[in-house]
């Protein structure tokens, strides 16, 4: 039951190395790049969300432009709210077994279907990405249409807002990323630039 409180949303499709999640309330979207758990003894997987679709589940009732406000919506309306759903990708980043460290690998076996997700507490934001080897399985594998460099953007984006982190952690991150995907400086150079765009907005 605990579990259930903390969840938001259940895996619906699933592979060894991505998963689908669907909330349960199609209004409360997730965070792009937030860092999820799902839980299935005696694994915890670890996954980060790599994009977000909202949309109908019916291919008869296709949302429309009735220019009025939600508010307007649900009360004239609130029949087309019924057919509403949002789905996420999910990007595995490794698990960990009960008791043990953390594994960047990927898991021994996919994320069960209609298992729980739920959002990593701030602390296991915190053990998760002490070690930039997560990047490895970051960039496994993307096939969402999104660059990867803006995924990682938002992931430091999302870290910084979780965890505060500073310009030395994002140095080191960077480095490893540098050296494992052999960027030159140049590209570099730009990428840290516009990671300094997140420092300087208040």
């Amino acid at each position: 039951m605990q579990q259930q409180k903390q969840a938001f949303a259940e895996v619906i499709e699933s592979s060894i190395v991505q998963a689908t999640g669907l909330c349960w309330d199609w209004a409360q979207l997730p965070t792009l790049c937030a860092l999820i758990k799902i839980h299935q003894p005696p694994y915890t997987l670890f996954g980060c969300i790599t994009n977000i679709k909202t949309g109908t589940n019916d291919p008869l009732r296709q949302p429309f432009a009735y220019q009025k406000t939600e508010a307007e919506l649900r009360q004239e309306q609130p029949q087309i709210f019924a057919f509403l759903q949002t789905s996420f990708n999910i990007q595995i980043l490794g698990y960990q077994k009960h008791g043990s460290s953390i594994s960047y690998l990927l898991p021994p076996q996919p994320a069960k279907l209609h298992g729980f997700i739920s959002y990593a507490t701030e602390e296991e934001y915190r053990l998760f990405f002490n070690n930039p080897e997560f990047l490895n399985l970051f960039f496994l594998q993307n096939d969402t249409g999104i660059d990867q460099d803006e995924l990682l953007l938002a992931l430091l984006r999302n870290l910084k807002e979780v965890l505060g982190i500073d310009p030395v952690f994002i140095q080191n991150l960077c480095a490893y990323h540098s050296s494992m995907n052999r960027i030159d400086y140049k590209d570099l150079k730009r990428f840290m630039q516009r990671i300094q765009q997140f420092f300087d907005t208040k």
